[in-house]
């Protein structure tokens, strides 16, 4: 019993290891409307690989929607180094300089 369980354990580790897995952890809670679980997801995944682009702007969207200008800017602007030529990236820019001090 007691390497099924290890085994498990090294599955699970390898899982949250992944910054791909655990972005799709975080869409799964975005689109469950479970806001500040994604929000914990996207900031893994940008710890485990910070030039996953997606999930910065995935965790800029969280932290919008949590109230966290300041922050979402941030990835937001994280997003559009990584991905300066991406069809979103000019809209983004916008957003960035919308949410910013007036």
């Amino acid at each position: 019993m007691g390497k099924v369980g290890d085994s498990e354990r090294k599955v699970a580790q390898r899982f949250l290891d992944s910054p791909k897995a655990v972005f799709n952890i975080g869409a799964t809670y975005w689109n469950e409307k479970q806001f500040a679980k994604a929000e914990e997801a996207f900031r893994r995944a940008v710890t485990l690989d910070p030039s996953f682009a997606q999930a910065w702007k995935s965790l800029g969207y969280a932290l919008l929607n949590d109230g966290k200008t300041d922050e979402a800017i941030k990835a937001f602007g994280k997003y559009v180094e990584l991905e300066p030529s991406s069809p979103d990236a000019a809209e983004l820019k916008k957003m960035i300089k919308d949410l910013g001090p007036q």
